[in-house]
């Protein structure tokens, strides 16, 4: 049965609750799918190792399977559905011939198999050149989509994708307000895209060309060419998954000074499929300075305020049992905050945490409460 309308319009109000809150994606994703009798849903944009997704909560391990397999990249009905121009939900039969659906590799070697076989779709242009597509897949026994239900979809479908367009931009925002805040600091950042490819920097990154960079129009190039070959693979690493970042040693040019490049993925919830952006980059010159007080790591790296305390001290030289003590908390808590801190902060290895927090100048002109 069709939602009745009391309920439909409670979805829409969920679907623009996850546009600001993209926590919500996945309840919401599954509610709609729930509303035409369907199994799950995703969201998902193409690219390779690029690739991204969300999906609803009973969905999300056959979509895992399904990109690992490589089925995105050969999938034949979003083939067909991008090349179609077609605005609003389809279903398998409006793209196929019902005697070509027992040949197409994705539904008689994928999702036959696994009991699936019916679902409409349909594909949302976002900013930052982003092709997002929303399936909803139903199971095999199911039967196609009916009418009234593509109806019911279709009536959701400029609701999704407003809320889809929100969570896009509010994601940009959220990144480029870090580079700001950088900014703020006296610290070079920039956002880039998949493949190296410049989103957006700050006036002070931009200063750094000709040296240590030497030029972003659009992909950056760094001066150093073995720099270059780091990044490269950093970047790519990111884009395959990678939780972890990398720092790059820039040799100096001229007499100038030597820098550290930090690589650090652009993570969260929801930015997979929403942000354009997938690292980004610091740049600090190694010149020794004060480590930022716990207030500003919290902003400018998503820390907590006790993960912010042990960062300042581990990275201003003290020890692990040196910082427990300080603090008043266990050395267990002391390493579990530490580990946090490392996720979060791209980097794999406490020193390489320090460099990381030493070298950010700051132009606050204050220590760190104690």
């Amino acid at each position: 049965m069709v939602m009745l309308r009391e309920e439909a319009v409670a979805l829409v109000g969920r679907v623009y609750e996850a546009a600001a809150v993209p926590e919500l994606w996945p309840d919401v994703l599954g509610a709609v799918a729930r509303s035409i009798d369907a199994a799950g849903a995703c969201l998902f944009t193409p690219g390779g190792a690029a690739a991204r997704w969300i999906s609803s909560p009973d969905m999300s391990s056959a979509l895992d399977e399904f990109v690992a397999g490589g089925w995105l990249e050969h999938d034949g009905f979003n083939d067909r559905l991008l090349a179609s121009g077609r605005n609003g939900f389809v279903g398998d039969l409006d793209l196929f011939a019902a005697e070509d659906l027992v040949v197409e590799p994705v539904y008689a070697d994928w999702l036959y198999p696994r009991g699936f076989g019916w679902g409409a779709a349909t594909v949302m242009r976002l900013p930052h050149d982003r092709t997002v597509f929303l399936n909803v897949e139903r199971h095999l026994g199911r039967g196609p989509v009916e009418a009234p239900y593509m109806a019911h979809l279709n009536q959701l479908h400029p609701h999704l994708a407003r809320a889809a367009m929100i969570s896009s931009h509010l994601a940009w925002e959220r990144a480029h307000a870090a580079g700001s805040a950088l900014q703020i600091i006296g610290t070079p950042a920039a956002l880039l895209r998949p493949h190296g490819r410049m989103e957006s920097a700050n006036a002070l990154f931009q200063a750094l060309v000709p040296h240590p960079v030497r030029g972003f129009d659009p992909d950056i190039v760094l001066a150093d060419p073995r720099a270059q070959e780091k990044l490269v693979a950093s970047l790519a690493r990111i884009e395959a998954g990678s939780p972890f970042g990398q720092s790059i040693p820039i040799p100096p040019h001229e007499g100038g000074n030597a820098f550290v490049l930090h690589v650090l993925p652009v993570r969260g919830v929801a930015r997979d499929v929403f942000s354009a952006c997938v690292a980004m980059l610091v740049a600090t010159p190694v010149v020794a300075g004060p480590v930022l007080p716990a207030a500003v790591l919290v902003a400018l790296f998503d820390l907590t305020p006790a993960e912010a305390r042990v960062a300042h001290r581990i990275a201003g030289g003290a020890t692990v049992e040196a910082t427990a003590a300080a603090l008043g908390v266990s050395r267990e808590t002391v390493r579990t905050q530490l580990k946090a801190t490392l996720s979060k902060l791209g980097v794999t290895r406490q020193a390489e945490l320090v460099g990381l927090l030493s070298a950010l100048p700051t132009a606050l002109g204050r220590e760190a409460p104690p």
